[in-house]
């Protein structure tokens, strides 16, 4: 529904009586220029309930004489002269209705504002809001007021975001007397405003002692928790006269610093990085004994007609034999010295002859020596 120039929706109760409850269930609802949908009463009823559901709700507005349009459970103090004509009671000892909202998107602007309002010594009430993203721009309110009773309760559970701008606020208040301001509870995944766009959440006090704001967040943007407010974006559950409430804030996101290691700021030392291994001096030495028949290639076989010859020259090694120790005699067994062949000869009947000494004629053909597989 559309509901323009100051149009009304809604329950109130002037006498003992409670007012009935209010439902409203839409696609989308807009209220403009002041239209509101209320549940109200001005003397010891209590207020009805108002629930609205609805995929989008956009509030914007006033009247030209500066009523807001919007949502409001309301006990309101009319004029001696309405009272007398009227025959109200001049006192305001009913409560509140509570004022429960489910939407997918609520936009407030330009003054519009969603509130339970006491100006008697009851309750101010309750307003929850259940949405995926609320946006409040340019004096946009969402508030729990009461002059001398006990200061209304908002919570707000955003799937998504919580916007603030341009001077719009959240506010659970106690006014008079020694009440203490009501209590904000809001659970959204980021909670953003712009620093100097003097954007507040306030649970604020006169007499009594400030009131309660728990706010869990993954991420909180813009705002900063200070002890009064100021002309910048502020969290504060201050009391004139009493105690200020405290403010709890839990964040979810992951600490970035978390499982950091500090490196060190100076270079490492080259000293301790080189390996202590064995001198040169320690003895250390490389033989090459030559192919003798291996192939020059790795992937060539050994041809069966190759003779191996070993070119290595030999030299004398002494070697010492130590007398063991034991109880029976020493007997050294001294035998001929065995000569290791130098060279072969094969006979025509293929009898192949070791030689002390190496052949010194002209090798057959099909004769391998190490030598002159080095040379190719």
């Amino acid at each position: 529904p559309f509901i323009l120039l100051a149009s009304r929706l809604g329950t109130t109760t002037s006498a003992r009586g409670d007012a009935g409850d209010t439902l409203v269930t839409t696609p989308q609802l807009r209220l403009l220029d002041g239209g509101i949908i209320s549940s109200g009463i001005s003397a010891s009823g209590d207020a009805g309930k108002i629930t609205i559901n609805s995929s989008e709700i956009f509030i914007s507005g006033t009247t030209p004489d500066n009523f807001p349009a919007g949502v409001n459970g309301s006990a309101l103090v009319f004029n001696s002269a309405l009272q007398q004509a009227f025959f109200l009671s001049t006192e305001l000892t009913g409560n509140t209705g509570e004022v429960t909202i489910n939407t997918d998107e609520l936009t407030i602007q330009d003054g519009g504002q969603i509130q339970v309002i006491h100006q008697g010594i009851g309750n101010a009430g309750k307003l929850t809001i259940n949405a995926d993203s609320v946006f409040l721009s340019q004096g946009g309110q969402i508030s729990a007021t009461t002059a001398s009773g006990l200061g209304g309760d908002i919570s707000l559970n955003v799937d998504s975001l919580l916007l603030l701008r341009h001077g719009s606020s959240i506010t659970a208040e106690a006014l008079g007397g020694t009440d203490d301001g009501g209590n904000i509870e809001i659970n959204s995944q980021q909670v953003v405003a712009i620093p100097t766009e003097n954007s507040d959440i306030i649970a604020n006090a006169v007499g009594g002692d400030g009131g309660n704001i728990n706010i869990t967040s993954n991420g909180i943007f813009g705002l900063q928790v200070r002890e009064e407010l100021t002309s910048l974006s502020d969290i504060t559950a201050s009391s004139q006269l009493g105690i200020d409430g405290p403010i709890n804030i839990n964040t979810l996101s992951p600490d970035p610093s978390q499982g950091l290691v500090e490196l060190p700021s100076s270079l490492a030392d080259a000293s301790n990085q080189i390996t202590a291994d064995c001198s040169a001096n320690k003895g250390n030495r490389f033989v090459v004994t030559g192919r003798g028949g291996i192939p020059d290639n790795p992937t060539e076989y050994l041809r069966g007609n190759a003779v191996w010859r070993d070119t290595r020259t030999l030299s004398t090694v002494n070697q010492s034999v130590e007398p063991t120790t034991n109880n029976q005699q020493s007997i050294t067994n001294h035998q001929q010295q065995l000569v290791e062949a130098q060279g072969w000869i094969i006979k025509e009947d293929g009898t192949v002859i070791l030689t002390a000494e190496p052949f010194p004629g002209e090798l057959p053909s099909g004769w391998v020596s190490a030598s002159s597989c080095i040379e190719n």
